[in-house]
């Protein structure tokens, strides 16, 4: 198995010919084996792309993720012109994205796969993980204006009103087309409206007619608009 994967590694990461960054899933070499042998250290592992590269693999598919994350970083550190540099930051953004918990958990696996696959955007336009880096990018901005938005409902519920109203447009400034955003449009107005600031909530609620007109708070918010022009 082990000279499988090296083989391979090998075609992918020459540093010869135009051939370009493999989308092909590597941790797919290792079967179906429950676990993975991870490679002893040694001073070749230190430099050879291909023994770091096996190593943080390892790591990924025995779900090993803080450690796979160090070996993805090593790799791009030390070899960062290499073909699977993109890949290896990829991986980066995996890593985190596999440690999310529930919504109203932790947020910071879920800023660092954000982060991890931003970078994969900006620093990788050619890479073959380009694409699903960006669809992960938008699940994880998803994520965190829901985490937002069950805060903000949480202070409104409670009649914390100020505190709701930073939460909601925090949502509408960050995450402008997460689905959340409308739903923190309207409860930003209704939020100002509670503390009878009538310009801004009138300000939030046209904002939301504007960018959501079939929204499912139409007719409330014509409602309320019209209120508080009275």
């Amino acid at each position: 198995m082990q000279y499988i994967i090296i083989i391979v590694f090998l075609l992918l990461a020459g540093c010869s010919g135009s051939r370009s960054e493999s989308s092909f899933d590597l941790s797919s070499l290792f079967g179906k084996e429950e676990t993975v042998q991870i490679p002893e250290e040694s001073i070749e592992l230190n430099y050879d792309p291909v023994l770091l590269m096996q190593r943080a693999e390892a790591y990924y598919v025995n779900k090993q993720y803080p450690e796979a994350i160090e070996e993805y970083k090593r790799f791009i550190k030390i070899h960062p012109a290499n073909k699977l540099a993109g890949y290896a930051q990829y991986r980066i953004g995996m890593s985190h994205f596999n440690q999310m918990k529930e919504v109203d958990r932790d947020p910071e696996p879920v800023i660092k796969a954000l982060d991890a696959f931003k970078k994969v955007i900006s620093d990788y336009p050619r890479s073959s993980y380009r694409e699903d880096a960006r669809i992960k990018a938008d699940m994880c901005m998803e994520r965190l204006a829901e985490q937002q938005f069950i805060i903000g409902r949480f202070y409104y519920k409670n009649s914390a009103y100020p505190a709701a109203a930073g939460r909601f447009k925090q949502i509408v400034k960050d995450y402008p087309n997460a689905k959340f955003s409308e739903h923190a449009l309207y409860y930003l107005g209704i939020s100002y409206i509670k503390l009878k600031d009538k310009g801004s909530a009138s300000q939030s609620l046209e904002d939301l007619l504007k960018r959501y007109p079939d929204t499912k708070y139409k007719g409330d918010v014509r409602r309320l608009l019209k209120k508080l022009k009275t």
